[in-house]
C-alpha cells in the first residue's frame, strides 16, 4: 500500500479541509458566473432604457414644456431601471431560496447532518447592490444629451427648438 496514489489515509480534519477547498472553488466559480450575469443584465437595462428614452423624446419634450425640470426627468428615467432591478432581485431571490429549500428538503432525508443555512450577509449585499447597479446602468441614458440633444446634434441643429406660433 505504501505509495499508492489511489489510496490515502486521512483523519476527519484533513477530509473536511479537502472538501471545503473543493466547495470553495465551486462557490468562487458560481460568484464569477453571477458577476458575468450582472454585467450582461446591466448592459441590457442600459440598452433598453436608452431605446425607451430615444422613443419618448416627444413625451419628454411635452413634460419639459409644461414645467418639469431636467432633474425631474432624470429622476423619472432613473426610477424605471430601479424598479426593474428591484423586481428582478425579488423574483431571483424568491426562486433561489425556494430552490435551496427544495433541494435541502430532498437532502434532509438522505444526509442526517444537513441543515439549510442562508448566507444572510451575501443576500443583504445582493439586495442592496442590485438596485444600485440598476441606477448606475441608467446613468448614460438619463443624461440630458442622451436623447433629444444627441438627435438634434446629429441633425445639425445646435440650438434648442423654438416654440411654434
Amino acid at each position: 500500500m505504501g505509495n499508492n496514489p489511489l489510496l490515502r489515509v486521512q483523519d476527519r480534519d484533513e477530509l473536511v479541509a479537502e472538501a471545503a477547498g473543493t466547495v470553495g472553488n465551486l462557490l468562487t466559480l458560481t460568484y464569477g458566473l453571477l458577476a458575468i450575469g450582472v454585467v450582461i443584465a446591466s448592459i441590457g437595462i442600459a440598452n433598453t432604457l436608452a431605446m425607451s428614452v430615444a422613443e419618448r423624446t416627444r413625451e419628454i419634450g411635452v413634460l419639459r414644456a409644461i414645467g418639469m425640470h431636467r432633474s425631474g426627468i432624470r429622476r423619472m428615467i432613473r426610477l424605471e431601471p430601479l424598479t426593474v432591478a428591484a423586481i428582478g432581485t425579488a423574483l431571483g431571490l424568491a426562486c433561489g431560496l425556494f430552490g435551496a429549500w427544495a433541494v435541502g428538503s430532498l437532502a434532509n432525508g438522505a444526509v442526517e447532518q444537513y441543515s439549510l443555512s442562508l448566507p444572510r450577509g451575501t443576500l443583504l449585499l445582493v439586495c442592496l447592490a442590485s438596485p444600485a447597479i440598476g441606477v448606475l446602468a441608467a446613468a448614460v441614458p438619463a443624461r440630458p444629451d442622451s436623447a433629444a440633444g444627441h438627435q438634434r446634434r446629429r441633425a445639425g441643429v445646435w440650438s434648442a427648438p423654438s416654440a411654434r406660433t
